[in-house]
């Protein structure tokens, strides 16, 4: 008879007054199904769920998630809150992208901050900065952090010009120094080139020297043997790379003798 009654009315009802609540079945029942209900209401907050058995329990709150419940989802999206502060987690064709609550196009992060609370690793090979502000903590930046063994790379900083030639601050490895200017034509920053020589090291009592400073007219000084500054006969600037410093007048050249040039 209760089951002739369930089927006559189509639900179950609980009645307060002229209000109530009820159960009512889906359009189409495939096969029956049994719920079985738990035995006991625990202390505490728990979630209730059901098993494909349809046995109904209650479990801990974890995130308003039950762990290792499902691997995944279908959606392209995943939306962390869903007030006006939320962000949305998006796969856009295998890459992953943090958007604004509205998604819109070109627009990542519109009006939000990314904190991050750990060490950051970025794999790949190009890193792509957009914003017009950046503040770095550390007090040095390390450059070319991936080599090993013997350098062989230069390193520095160069700015973008538009349509003009790009600038540049570079560490040049060849010549171990640092060098600024336009792309292709950076003149070295600060130079120094010392070496000593004696008599067979000079041609006619000349010497040739080949600093490779990348400046022609620089400041020239020679000590002889003991130590003492002398003044040659005459210094030829020959180019931005190499002088020579005429010494005929001192004749065979007694001991090592020192020039610097820088």
């Amino acid at each position: 008879m209760k089951a002739g009654l369930l089927e006559l009315l189509g639900n179950l009802r609980f009645f307060k007054g002229s209000n109530y609540v009820g159960f009512q079945p889906p359009a189409s029942i495939a096969s029956s199904i049994t719920f079985t209900l738990p035995g006991e209401f625990p202390a505490g907050t728990y979630m209730v769920v059901c098993d494909n058995a349809g046995v109904i329990s209650f479990q801990t709150i974890s995130g308003g998630h039950t762990q290792n419940t499902d691997t995944g989802t279908t959606s392209s999206t995943f939306v962390i809150d869903s007030d006006g502060t939320a962000v949305i987690l998006k796969n856009s064709s295998g890459e992953l992208q943090i958007r604004n609550a509205a998604d819109n196009a070109n627009a990542d992060l519109v009006a939000k901050n990314l904190t991050l609370s750990g060490n950051l690793t970025v794999q790949g090979t190009t890193t792509t900065i957009e914003s017009n502000t950046l503040a770095i903590g550390d007090n040095i930046i390390v450059l070319n952090n991936d080599v090993t063994g013997s350098p062989t790379e230069d390193a520095g900083v160069e700015i973008e010009r538009g349509t003009s030639t790009n600038a540049r601050i570079l560490w040049d490895e060849t010549n171990d120094r640092f060098a600024l200017g336009l792309v292709g034509s950076e003149k070295p920053i600060a130079g120094w080139y010392e070496t000593t020589f004696n008599n067979a090291g000079l041609t006619a009592g000349v010497l040739t020297v080949t600093h490779s400073l990348g400046r022609r007219y620089l400041p020239v000084t020679i000590a002889d043997n003991n130590n003492k500054q002398i003044i040659p006969d005459e210094i030829t600037f020959t180019s931005t790379s190499a002088l020579s410093v005429d010494l005929t007048s001192y004749g065979t050249l007694s001991g090592t003798w020192t020039v610097a040039v820088g």
